[in-house]
């Protein structure tokens, strides 16, 4: 799903009929909270995937490299294998660095490091949650319809959607230990 059947998800799960959810009026009402929530709950999804990348990189004659070198800008530093072998405590990591030394290689070796990293937020309507499974899509909604139930002062009709997508957080495996994205499973209960 797309960001803005993502939208249209939501705004069927509150109550509006078809024919309304598609009315120019009520999405530009709605679209830039909607937004905003839907990237909330998928922020959390992914602090709950820790989705990692595996990247392979040159070293400088100084045995290190630029940050800037990799696909995505790392959040946490997971492991650095050289020659074979996978250290995964060697580094003091800081997001601010934009340096990296590796003091167990040698100067233009190659290194593969994996990195946890944060996705692009869901800006344009095109836009997909590309680590979450397709099966936990709704449960996005389910917290988006929440929050939006929730800022209209309907506590009691939000509960159930905030309930349905802790449940479906909870269903999220980890990539723990696996460092490519078919990590990333999806549990039915």
């Amino acid at each position: 799903m797309d960001l803005q059947e993502l939208i249209s998800l939501t705004l069927k799960k509150i109550g509006y009929a078809n024919a309304d959810i598609e009315h120019p009026d009520v999405r530009a009402e709605h679209s830039p909270e909607l937004r905003l929530y839907l990237n909330e709950a998928y922020l959390r999804a992914l602090r709950r995937i820790r989705p990692v990348k595996r990247q392979e990189v040159v070293l400088d004659g100084e045995r290190g490299f630029d940050l800037s070198e990799l696909e995505e800008k790392p959040t946490r530093i997971r492991y650095i294998e050289y020659e074979g072998a996978r250290h995964r405590q060697c580094l003091p990591f800081d997001r601010e660095m934009t340096h990296l030394t590796v003091p167990f290689a040698r100067p233009w070796d190659s290194v593969c490091v994996g990195y946890e990293y944060d996705p692009p937020a869901l800006e344009n309507d095109w836009d997909a949650p590309e680590l979450c499974p397709a099966g936990f899509h709704g449960a996005l909604a389910d917290y988006a319809a929440a929050r939006m139930l929730e800022q209209e002062g309907k506590r009691e009709q939000a509960t159930p959607f905030y309930a349905a997508f802790e449940r479906a957080l909870t269903m999220l495996k980890p990539a723990a230990g696996r460092f490519c994205r078919d990590a990333l499973a999806w549990r039915s209960l």
